[in-house]
C-alpha cells in the first residue's frame, strides 16, 4: 500500500484551555473519548470497525496519562482486542498521531 491509498475520513479535537484553568477538573480520558466518538460519527464508522487508535496528548499529567489512549479507546467503544498508541510531541503530537495511524495502515497493521 502506498500513503496516496490512505484516507484521513474525519478528525476531532478537544477544546484549547490554560493550563490549570477551566478544564482542569476534566479527566483527558474523558475529553479523548469525546473527541474520538465524535470523530467515529463524522467518518460514519463504528468503534467495532477500528482495530487501532492513536490519540496524541500534548503534555497528559493526569493519572490515567501513562495508559490514556487504551482507557480512551475503551470509553469509546472500541473492540477488547483494538490496539492503542499514546502520542506525546509537544506542538506536533496531532501531526504525529496522524502519520503514525497513516504508516500503522501501509504497512499493514491495521486497517
Amino acid at each position: 500500500m502506498k500513503l496516496s491509498d490512505v484516507v484521513l475520513g474525519a478528525g476531532a479535537r478537544t477544546p484549547f484551555g490554560d493550563f490549570g484553568k477551566s478544564l482542569r477538573h476534566v479527566p483527558l480520558a474523558t475529553l479523548g473519548t469525546h473527541a474520538v466518538k465524535a470523530a467515529l460519527d463524522r467518518a460514519g464508522i463504528g468503534a467495532d470497525k477500528v482495530d487501532h487508535l492513536v490519540f496524541g496528548a500534548t503534555a497528559p499529567v493526569d493519572r490515567d496519562a501513562l495508559f490514556v489512549s487504551r482507557k480512551i479507546a475503551i470509553d469509546s467503544g472500541l473492540p477488547i482486542e483494538s490496539a492503542a498508541l499514546g502520542v506525546v510531541r509537544a506542538c506536533g503530537t496531532g501531526s504525529q498521531a496522524i502519520v503514525s495511524a497513516a504508516l500503522q495502515i501501509m504497512t499493514g497493521h491495521s486497517r
